[in-house]
């Protein structure tokens, strides 16, 4: 690990973790509640999409290559092998031009988004591998700053679906276009190259597939929120989820820090790590307090009546954040040290309770109700899974 190199990751990603939520905010403002849920659901449906495609595919292979268990020519052939896979998503652009979605015709640019997203998620993942830290959270910082673009777009009145969608997609490209500058200045050797068919990555990938996929699942809450209300009332708690990723980008980032070290199942390495981040991870959960206290306050000043009860939602959905963090670090930590079976059964066993119950939150008490049983149950879950990795970290008897 490079000196300094969790501290470099805490503090752009908490820099890039408020750009998202300052052009998140700017963005749901400017489009309102109808655009923002409506692309919003788009955003989820093809998550899911990416997720059975991929199919654990990234996870397994980035694990793989920080064991150096497989050459950089292999990981490169499963990424690309992936995103022509994720390509084939543009032939449905026609569908965005007939009723009832021409409305959102300018939508269409978010079918770029399944490649170039997966794309970006085995871009970071070989960054981490090769200790590229600072090289990694400067793509991810650059990737946010794009999302600004929602400044000069709501200033010269451009399409609402257009505002959403394009600042996503150039930051996804601005961060392929940058990794390929910084692949031709590293020095890499190569081994044997192999080029695995579909149905054998899928034999390899299966318990990291079923992870994914229990996860994006999962953010279909936001969906079933829509369902038993309206896309217009559960645009807060879709707010809230969107509000979800650049909050727990700590914990994400960290877990992509220590992936390689768990890989090579240390458990001394392992606690070292953690110890070492402990006080990062103390001062995101602090911040985050902060934020929640901060959009309770201001936030229905910001967004508008558009977004019912926006204050006290917002609170719960950035509270929530902290234990689905951990969750998220947990969970990665332990796959890595070859307990992905047991994650994909806890990540099962989540998405099928996380969406009764926001059903049943949503029946009884709107977004309020969803976004409460989402506190609830992550904290349940963050409980056990982290009382899981103590007993796995504690040494063995002899």
């Amino acid at each position: 690990m490079r000196s300094g190199g969790s501290k470099v990751v805490l503090f752009s990603q908490v820099f890039a973790g408020l750009i998202s939520i300052l052009a998140l905010t700017i963005t749901a403002n400017y489009v309102g509640a109808k655009t923002f849920g409506f692309c919003s659901i788009c955003i989820l449906v093809l998550n899911i999409v990416i997720a059975l495609i991929d199919f654990g595919a990234c996870s397994w292979a980035s694990r793989e290559y920080a064991a150096q268990s497989i050459t950089f020519g292999t990981y490169k052939n499963i990424m690309w092998s992936k995103t022509k896979l994720n390509l084939s998503l543009a032939l449905f652009i026609p569908v965005f031009f007939i009723e009832p979605s021409r409305e959102y015709r300018f939508a269409f640019l978010l079918l770029l988004y399944p490649a170039l997203w997966n794309r970006s998620n085995y871009i970071q993942q070989f960054l981490l591998a090769r200790n590229l830290i600072r090289e990694s959270v400067l793509l991810v910082i650059l990737d946010r700053i794009c999302w600004l673009l929602i400044i000069p777009i709501s200033v010269l009145k451009f399409d609402k679906a257009l505002a959403y969608a394009f600042p996503i997609i150039v930051g996804l490209i601005l961060q392929n276009i940058l990794f390929n500058i910084i692949l031709s200045r590293e020095q890499l050797v190569d081994g044997e190259n192999l080029d695995f068919n579909q149905l054998e990555l899928f034999r390899f990938s299966r318990h990291f597939g079923t992870i994914s996929i229990t996860s994006v699942i999962s953010n279909f809450d936001g969906v079933l929120v829509a369902t038993f209300s309206s896309i217009a009332d559960s645009s807060s708690f879709l707010l809230a989820q969107r509000f979800r990723n650049p909050l727990t980008i700590v914990f994400s980032s960290v877990a992509m820090r220590l992936r390689p070290i768990a890989a090579r199942k240390n458990v001394k390495s392992i606690k070292t790590a953690l110890n070492y981040d402990a006080k990062l991870i103390l001062l995101s959960v602090i911040s985050t307090f902060g934020i929640a206290f901060f959009l309770l306050e201001f936030s229905e000043m910001f967004l508008g009546p558009d977004f019912k009860d926006s204050g006290v939602i917002l609170f719960f959905g950035v509270i929530g954040s902290i234990p689905l963090g951990v969750l998220i670090l947990v969970s990665s930590l332990l796959s890595s040290m070859g307990e992905e079976k047991f994650v994909a059964k806890i990540n099962s066993s989540y998405s099928i309770l996380i969406l009764s119950g926001v059903a049943l939150g949503t029946f009884l008490n709107g977004s309020l109700g969803a976004v409460a049983w989402v506190l609830i149950q992550s904290t349940i879950y963050a409980g056990y899974v982290s009382s899981v990795l103590v007993q796995k970290l504690k040494p063995a008897r002899s």
